[in-house]
């Protein structure tokens, strides 16, 4: 997902569920986890009535490597809401620009999947159809 939340004073955003990690590779927080925070918004990660992490609660709850990535996650104080960003765009902003760079690098990565090979000697192979389909496989 290319997609993640901003966290503004984090009622919206649930913490198992909603993309908004900065250092995750799915920008979510990765099961399994403790019971009690499947339901936990990311405003019960902060300290009540202040905009910062209560790292207590956070190291209690979570792994090291878990409690790191939501602990990096910066607490704007001009942010009172959250809100949904792209995070393929340094200030969060959609463009056809970002749009365009997602698209090429999807692509160069689809290319280096392909499978390379002498396809033509394959269906010129004189063997029986059954065996030329089990060769595809390999």
């Amino acid at each position: 997902m290319k997609a993640r939340w901003r966290i503004g004073d984090g009622t919206r955003v649930r913490v198992m569920h909603d993309p908004w990690l900065r250092m995750s590779q799915s920008n979510g927080v990765q099961s399994p986890q403790r019971q009690e925070v499947f339901n936990l918004r990311v405003s019960g990660l902060m300290v009540q009535g202040k905009r910062r992490w209560d790292e207590a609660k956070i190291h209690h709850l979570f792994s090291n490597g878990v409690a790191a990535s939501i602990l990096a996650v910066p607490l704007l104080l001009d942010d009172k809401d959250d809100r949904v960003i792209w995070s393929e765009d340094l200030h969060g902003n959609c463009s056809v620009r970002s749009g365009y760079k997602l698209a090429v690098q999807e692509q160069i990565n689809w290319d280096r999947s392909y499978v390379t090979g002498d396809w033509n000697s394959l269906w010129k192979a004189h063997v029986p159809p059954k065996v030329r389909n089990l060769m595809e496989d390999l």
